[in-house]
């Protein structure tokens, strides 16, 4: 009885030193959001495609049905955008067509005389607020635009949340909302009819680029 007990004993031993030796330590960042007096700021933050491998963010494929009109619901992701208020604003997005550029990205390359290719944006977010309670709720969403529509303007977006007055500022903000990337259903049959045509030179090989510039207003 003695030694079926300590063959027990042993056993229950050898199963809590396995148990420590495969725990792991998970860590994971999170951001915190302030203001102070006055504040109207916007960050966007390109997601690398080498950290999220090439599942997400840039550069990418354009041939990938990932970026296809009509083969995914939002396109793929690429950058992350966060703003912070204390003011009503507006929102302007001027998003160039895409096209083949030279090495620095973003001038078209020499030559090339055919059209761009449009895209549409999708800027995911979770907008935070105050309310009258002093609590802080929040209200998700998005908003989309397009290439083609040249520079487009969302008007004061953050009509309906408190923002307080200048003695006593009440701040709205989201942190790391998503865009999301996906060429629109010309552009994606252009791609695809080149793609199956090799001799097809309305979408010529090499490096494509375009800029967007975002722009807040005050109101």
């Amino acid at each position: 009885m003695k030694r079926y007990l300590l063959i027990l004993v042993s056993l229950s031993m050898l199963s809590a030193v396995i148990s420590a030796a495969y725990r792991e330590e998970l860590t994971k960042p999170f951001t915190i959001q302030a203001g102070y007096q006055s504040a109207m700021d916007i960050f966007v933050t390109p997601i690398a495609a080498q950290t999220q491998s090439y599942l997400a963010g840039m550069p990418f494929d354009i041939e990938s049905q990932q970026v296809w009109y009509g083969y995914t619901e939002h396109g793929r992701e690429i950058a992350n955008w966060s703003i912070l208020s204390n003011t009503g604003f507006d929102l302007r997005i001027k998003a160039d067509p895409m096209y083949p550029v030279e090495d620095d990205g973003v001038t078209k390359k020499a030559g090339y005389t055919g059209e761009g290719l449009d895209y549409i944006l999708e800027l995911q977010y979770i907008i935070g607020y105050p309310v009258e309670s002093g609590e802080v709720e929040s209200v998700s969403g998005s908003i989309s635009c397009s290439s083609a529509d040249g520079e487009v303007v969302f008007e004061n977006i953050s009509s309906g949340y408190a923002t307080g007055d200048s003695d006593d500022p009440h701040f709205i903000g989201s942190v790391d909302g998503s865009i999301f990337f996906i060429f629109d259903e010309n552009s994606s049959d252009r791609i695809i009819a080149a793609a199956e045509d090799f001799d097809n030179a309305d979408v010529p090989a090499g490096r494509y680029g375009a800029q967007v510039v975002f722009t807040m207003v005050g109101v």
